[in-house]
């Protein structure tokens, strides 16, 4: 079983939201992301925040766990904090990236490092792409399809020892270095492809080519 975690940014396609969940999911919403939800009529297992972002005509007959406005916690770490605490290990995390606050988009990037520290696999998931993490020693079994896009991107510091499997532009025991966009914008060969690493920490961001090559 999964959790979905919804926040309040960009969704981009409501059809593509009712499509994702399945019915098997527990669905958590981060205040405003309840938004999204209410939008394609679905109820979520819990919203969980201050509820000053959830629009009037959609406040919700459902499970609150309500926190004060001013706390040093997002309202989107307390839903990875509830769905950590109810052993979820396999966690999707949708409208984590776009609207008007980048902050907020940047620190669920970064929130990713927090969930694997705590055991959890934490996937940000768009219409369009995917992002997930990965420290070394560590190899990454990648799935999209012939001619997606995928970028690595190193945070924290560099990251060395890379080799990939599958990809148009190789590394074979490579560095990538942190602050220098050398990993962009390669291109998968299989419909899987394999990212090793010795030491660091590594975003892998997957994007559908048929999604963005179309215009």
């Amino acid at each position: 079983m999964r959790a979905i975690i919804i926040a309040s940014g960009d969704i981009g396609n409501e059809r593509w939201l009712k499509e994702y969940i399945q019915p098997d999911d527990v669905v958590i919403c981060a205040d405003g992301g309840y938004n999204h939800l209410a939008r394609i009529g679905c109820m979520p297992e819990i919203i969980i925040g201050d509820m000053d972002s959830i629009r009037e005509e959609y406040r919700a007959d459902c499970r609150h766990l309500i926190h004060p406005r001013k706390k040093d916690e997002t309202d989107a770490q307390l839903a990875l904090d509830y769905a950590i605490e109810n052993g979820f290990h396999d966690v999707k995390f949708l409208g984590a990236l776009g609207g008007k606050r980048i902050e907020h988009a940047l620190a669920n990037v970064l929130m990713l490092q927090y969930a694997s520290v705590h055991g959890v696999k934490l996937t940000i998931e768009t219409p369009v792409s995917s992002i997930t993490i990965h420290q070394g020693p560590t190899i990454a079994m990648l799935q999209g399809h012939t001619g997606d896009y995928l970028s690595l991107v190193p945070i924290g510091g560099d990251v060395t020892g890379i080799t990939t499997h599958h990809l148009e532009y190789p590394l074979h025991d490579g560095t990538l270095y942190f602050g220098v966009p050398m990993g962009i914008s390669n291109v998968l060969l299989a419909d899987t492809c394999s990212v090793e690493l010795q030491e660091g920490i590594l975003l892998a961001i997957l994007t559908k080519a048929d999604e963005v090559d179309e215009d």
